[in-house]
């Protein structure tokens, strides 16, 4: 009997275990395997590698658009939009339209793309003014709003109330707590009035005498009130 047991032991820890088998499996496939594992990899090291030299080198542009923008503000300040779009090369003063090229995508860059379009606006140049307020892809809500509801006051000049009520409004809710939220439904109500949409434009003019009662914005709204009574 004895011996017997031993035999069955023996036999036993020759045969090999599911998981022992499993473990030569997996060793081999990884053998055969190996190359596609190691570029896998290395593609994922290389890509996390690049996610953070792109982070730095965009912090380091972000920075550079802040300095450069700081010059050309002088100029766009004096109301000499041309030259603001331009600059001044022997001045070592890039233009707006120059740091849009070079720093797109950057929170300085994206700020000089709204004054870009603020200054084709200015300029009367409203389809320039459209593609650059259309643009801005920045992540300031302020500068977000302002981007729409540029789009809005250049559908207004174009003489499309329809369409400048529709972006006010849009610029009127990427936040409540925007200081400029009842001046955007003011205009977008005026717009709505000139578009024939009374019924929308009286819901709007009550909204913002009721609810932004001390806004400066709120000062001629009676007057609009009694246009759609």
């Amino acid at each position: 009997m004895l011996r017997k047991k031993k035999d069955f032991a023996q036999k036993k820890e020759i045969k090999p275990s599911s998981m022992t088998a499993r473990y030569y499996e997996m060793a081999d496939w990884f053998e055969k395997s190996r190359k596609e594992v190691v570029m896998a990899s290395l593609i994922v090291v290389v890509a996390v590698a690049a996610y953070f030299l792109v982070g730095y080198y965009r912090g380091l542009d972000n920075e550079k658009a802040s300095l450069d923008l700081a010059k050309v503000m002088a100029i766009y300040d004096s109301g000499s939009y041309i030259e603001a779009i331009d600059g001044r090369p022997t001045e070592n003063v890039k233009g707006l339209k120059s740091l849009v090229d070079t720093y797109a995508g950057t929170e300085n860059g994206e700020t000089a793309r709204i004054y870009l379009a603020n200054s084709y606006y200015a300029l009367g140049k409203y389809p320039e003014a459209k593609e650059q307020y259309d643009a801005y892809s920045g992540s300031n809500e302020l500068l977000q709003a302002t981007a729409l509801a540029g789009l809005a006051a250049c559908y207004e000049a174009e003489n499309n109330p329809a369409e400048a009520a529709g972006y006010y409004m849009k610029a009127s809710n990427v936040s409540d707590d925007m200081v400029f939220k009842p001046k955007y439904l003011l205009y977008a109500g005026i717009n709505y009035l000139e578009a024939g949409d009374t019924e929308e434009a009286k819901k709007l003019f009550k909204l913002v005498k009721k609810d932004y009662s001390k806004s400066a914005f709120v000062r001629d709204i009676d007057r609009y009130l009694a246009q759609v009574q």
